[in-house]
């Protein structure tokens, strides 16, 4: 039996001979039949996986389950991820949990580590982030370096446990040890903004730039920013794009709209309209809020591209509930009489839901229509009361509108004295 086993071993690896995954399964079935549980677990992978036949998930949901019903440790994890998943069989996450369980029982790091995450994501059970962090801490100390990283998430957020950014640390130590790209990431983290540990910009740039080399995304998006601040490090801002690239061609939106700046700004680079609306095209397509914000700005002002105010406004109208300085821009398009798109209406319309940083630009707005009567009967008197209240927060702007109303008595007594002291 055992001899069919490796026998079949040897096929599978092309070991002393040539890969053959038909006689590899000639062979596990062999030893299948002679209840062989590696056997019945290795069927499993071959009809999972596709090697040497189609995928067929039942056909691996029963090799799997004879194996794991034979005390096969791993034949048990991947019942439970089948179950979990739905492969080969309806999705039963109690089912999954009951495998991982019985997997667990035989010190199966992986299988308390799914545990954790059951118990943690609340899947097919109440979110309990106290067993969530048993589960995960047997895990961490059988080794498992996923285990570890979460664990160190753990105490550094106080779920399930008391937060403690010692052991936290220490966690994303045990797997960055391992060369775990996130444990360096977050190690990163902690000496970048101070968490349990004094500020310290160079060991920071040293966690990060070892994550970034292990192709981490977010650690090269942010070993660009620290080259482009020189935090930690020479600014070079060079390489500071050569990280964001690397960050971008990971489909990272944040590298590709700080490329966008890059090219805008002129920083390390010559200024390049062309090639910044690209990179924030990008960027906007990966749904960077602020990308869009930057793309919609270009097309109204034809920079990088020919100017298109109406596809400005779609894309304006398109983001308008998450970024509320849009109405404003919207309101100032449609009040323009330089594009086709003019419609006082419309320009009334955003100037009123505009709100917070910008209002005082929305309020100057309306009283221009107001005193101009676009798009509302002309009223001098509340033109001026838009104006006060647009120069009460802030806009100077309104202090040159509300000095002519005074000069022209316009919805308020002439009064040359106040004209000029404005003035």
């Amino acid at each position: 039996m055992d001899a069919q086993l490796y026998l079949g071993i040897l096929y599978e690896k092309g070991h002393g001979i040539d890969q053959d995954w038909s006689k590899a399964r000639e062979w596990y079935i062999k030893a299948a039949n002679q209840n062989n549980s590696n056997a019945n677990h290795n069927l499993g992978s071959i009809y999972y996986f596709g090697r040497g036949v189609e995928v067929n998930y039942k056909l691996a949901f029963q090799y799997y389950e004879t194996a794991a019903n034979q005390g096969d440790v791993n034949a048990q994890l991947q019942l439970g991820f089948l179950y979990s998943n739905g492969h080969g069989t309806d999705q039963d996450l109690t089912k999954a949990k009951e495998w991982y369980i019985k997997a667990a029982n035989q010190n199966n790091s992986i299988a308390n580590h799914n545990l954790g995450n059951i118990y943690y994501f609340g899947r097919g059970v109440e979110v309990n982030y106290k067993l969530a962090f048993q589960y995960y801490e047997i895990a961490a100390n059988q080794g498992d370096v996923d285990a570890q990283v979460q664990l160190g998430f753990l105490y550094s957020n106080g779920h399930g446990t008391d937060q403690d950014w010692t052991k936290a640390r220490e966690w994303y130590i045990k797997a960055a040890n391992q060369n775990d790209s996130i444990a360096n990431h977050n190690l990163g983290n902690m000496y970048y903004y101070g968490r349990g540990v004094e500020i310290n910009y160079k060991v920071a740039f040293q966690y990060y730039e070892t994550a970034a080399n292990q192709g981490y995304v977010d650690a090269q998006l942010q070993l660009g920013f620290l080259y482009s601040n020189g935090h930690g490090t020479d600014q070079d801002l060079t390489k500071a794009i050569e990280w964001y690239i690397k960050a971008a061609n990971q489909n990272d939106s944040t590298a590709n709209y700080n490329l966008g700046n890059m090219y805008y700004y002129g920083r390390g680079v010559e200024v390049n309209y062309k090639v910044a609306f690209q990179y924030y095209e990008t960027a906007a397509n990966q749904g960077d809020v602020d990308a869009q914000l930057q793309l919609a700005d270009m097309y109204d002002r034809g920079l990088g591209v020919e100017k298109d105010s109406g596809e400005a406004i779609k894309i304006y109208l398109k983001i308008s509930d998450k970024n509320n300085f849009i109405w404003i821009t919207l309101g100032e398009i449609y009040h323009s009489a330089d594009t086709q798109f003019q419609d006082f209406s419309k320009a009334l319309e955003c100037y009123e839901q505009t709100d917070g940083g910008n209002k005082s630009y929305a309020l100057r707005g309306l009283g221009l229509l107001y005193e101009h009567g676009d798009g509302v009967e002309k009223d001098y008197e509340k033109a001026f009361e838009y104006y006060k209240l647009s120069e009460y927060e802030g806009n100077k702007g309104a202090y040159y509108n509300i000095a002519l109303l005074y000069y022209y008595g316009k919805g308020v007594a002439k009064d040359f004295t106040r004209c000029i002291w404005i003035f």
